[in-house]
C-alpha cells in the first residue's frame, strides 16, 4: 500500500502529493509518471497556450474542429440546412 504522501521534486522544491487508498487508477497513473518526470521537457513547455490572448468567442471549439477537420464552408451549409454534421 502506499504511503499516506510522497513527494515529489519540482522548480519550487519539494511538492507533496497527497495520496490516499481512494486514488483512482488513472490519477495513479499520472502521479507515478510526474514522480518518474515522464512530463518534463514536453514540446511547448513553457510557453504561452495558442489564442490564449484572443478575445473569448463562445465558438472557439467549432472553429477549430472545422480547421481541423478541413470541412468546407459548403459542407458547413449542406449540414446545417439538413440539420446534420459532416461524417454521420
Amino acid at each position: 500500500m502506499d504511503p499516506p504522501h510522497s513527494t515529489a521534486g519540482g522548480a519550487g522544491g519539494n511538492l507533496v502529493v497527497m495520496t490516499d487508498r481512494f486514488e483512482g487508477y488513472a490519477e495513479r497513473q499520472i502521479r507515478e509518471a510526474m514522480e518518474r518526470g515522464e512530463f518534463d521537457d514536453l514540446p511547448g513547455a513553457g510557453q504561452p497556450l495558442p489564442d490564449l490572448g484572443d478575445t473569448y468567442d463562445p465558438a472557439w471549439w467549432v472553429k477549430r474542429w472545422v480547421e481541423r477537420e478541413g470541412i468546407s464552408a459548403d459542407e458547413l451549409r449542406r449540414a446545417r440546412q439538413e440539420r446534420r454534421w459532416p461524417g454521420t
